[in-house]
């Protein structure tokens, strides 16, 4: 279909502003607050604190939306 040939253009970057409008760059401005707000009781706690970008996946994944973590070996994807 023309809609699947159109994604497929934008996910090599040929939807003529060459940016990829399939992903979420924008980073949370205030991603405590937000994790808080999100997941006041989390299933699972730690005995450390969780780094931005633990907090930002989980926030997003309790709103439904898809995550991708790329991050050194040992940087907590995991968690």
């Amino acid at each position: 279909s023309s809609r699947a040939a159109a994604k497929r253009a934008a996910m090599r970057g040929e939807n003529g502003a060459g940016e990829d409008e399939w992903a979420v760059m924008a980073r949370l401005p205030d991603v405590d607050a937000a994790f808080a707000a999100e997941v006041p009781h989390p299933a699972r706690t730690f005995p450390f604190a969780l780094d931005s970008f633990q907090k930002e996946a989980a926030y997003r994944l309790e709103r439904n939306e898809c995550v991708f973590v790329a991050a050194h070996t040992s940087a907590g994807k995991t968690v």
